[in-house]
């Protein structure tokens, strides 16, 4: 008969990992509340936070990512990379005063909803499953769109972008549209004359040619587009 199986010592967890352990309890418990974001921002008065990061998860709908606008007015940056937001909707309707927004690797299929943020400047959606661009069109502030590495396949969907008068930066490299369709550059260009930077190269720049390389210091396009600024809240997914 086999004897008692080894009793093998735990190591103790760290109190950051008990720490993040806890904040995810509460989270999927309570949701977003004013305490949480008092809690985790460290100021009392919401209407003073204007920067947060989070990761979230809206999948699974554990999440109400609704009522962060709700509960933080005065919201001018959010950074939500690495999240699980399928659709801009999650977000809601009361991110009024948003101007920048970081959704990279966050699994975001659909831009239906882009217009609940209406004095929206720049948006980050790199590394994600994009396809359609059409409710961008009506957008009219929006300045820098960061689409690389989607899935945009259709000339089209880049013309939609022509009503967008106030875009000046677009990052289309690494979607399927320049292989499928013998997209160049030039072509683009011409489609969206108001662009002043296309795939982070100026207007009159030479973009890289295969086999450049960059220099050793260079960030890469999705760290450097995804980089946050001001105060952030962490709720782990």
């Amino acid at each position: 008969m086999a004897g008692p199986a080894p009793v093998v010592p735990s190591l103790p967890l760290r109190a950051d990992l008990l720490q993040i352990n806890a904040l995810f309890e509460e989270l999927v418990d309570e949701g977003f509340s004013e305490e949480f974001f008092r809690h985790h921002t460290g100021q009392q008065n919401l209407e003073e936070i204007e920067s947060l990061e989070l990761q979230v998860d809206a999948v699974s709908g554990s999440q109400r990512c609704e009522m962060i606008g709700e509960l933080l007015p005065s919201l001018l940056q959010l950074r939500m990379s690495q999240s699980r937001i399928c659709t801009i909707r999650d977000l809601g309707t009361s991110l009024s005063n948003l101007k920048v927004l970081w959704l990279c690797r966050s699994s975001v299929q659909d831009l239906g909803g882009i217009t609940n943020m209406p004095v929206l400047e720049e948006l980050y959606l790199a590394f994600n499953d994009v396809r359609d661009l059409s409710p961008l069109w009506t957008h009219e502030t929006l300045q820098v769109l960061d689409l690389e590495g989607n899935l945009v396949d259709d000339f089209e969907e880049i013309r939609v972008l022509q009503a967008m008068s106030s875009l000046r930066e677009l990052n289309l490299s690494m979607n399927p549209v320049w292989k499928q369709q013998g997209l160049t550059r030039k072509q683009v260009l011409d489609a969206l004359p108001q662009l002043e930077v296309l795939d982070d190269v100026p207007r009159d720049g030479e973009p890289p040619q295969p086999g450049d390389a960059a220099p050793a210091e260079e960030v890469p396009s999705d760290d450097a587009s995804c980089a946050s600024s001001g105060r952030a809240a962490e709720a782990p997914v």
